[in-house]
């Protein structure tokens, strides 16, 4: 890790290699975690400027990497998806439905597709009524959907 992360840094680093020592129990010792998490770390200060969020960024990071070796090799949770948000228009609307659910992931893992399409119903009129709320016009449903790749 880098010595230029100062201890709090450190701390919110090492919070999250535990919380993933926790989540892939059974799939990869500490060691393991912690050398996946250290790249990610690596990997993030090369190019930052403001370092606040450095320990969170490379959980992120971290967290997809083990997943994909985990699926790679064959470990991976029986029928669950792999969701890929696509944006036409490069505008952010992709990350920000994959931020949301990413937010909301812990309904859909491993829920048959049914559920999984009732939590992005969910999400969804979450995200509508917050638009509404800030008084953002948002085009007409059928034409929302018309560009929608889920």
């Amino acid at each position: 890790m880098s010595s230029s992360l100062n201890p709090a840094i450190r701390q919110q680093i090492d919070w999250m290699v535990k919380h993933l020592c926790a989540e892939f129990d059974g799939t990869f010792d500490r060691a393991q975690i912690e050398a996946v998490m250290n790249d990610s770390v690596q990997r993030i200060v090369q190019g930052a400027t403001v370092f606040d969020y450095v320990p969170l960024l490379a959980y992120r990071f971290a967290h997809e990497r083990l997943n994909a070796i985990t699926r790679a090799e064959g470990h991976g949770a029986q029928g669950t998806w792999d969701v890929v948000f696509v944006s036409l228009s490069g505008g952010g609307r992709g990350q920000i439905a994959a931020a949301l659910t990413a937010l909301r992931v812990g309904d859909p893992i491993g829920a048959p597709i049914g559920e999984i399409r009732r939590v992005r119903a969910d999400i969804e009129h979450r995200v509508r009524t917050l638009l509404t709320e800030l008084g953002v016009a948002t085009p007409r449903h059928r034409e929302l959907h018309k560009h929608t790749v889920v």
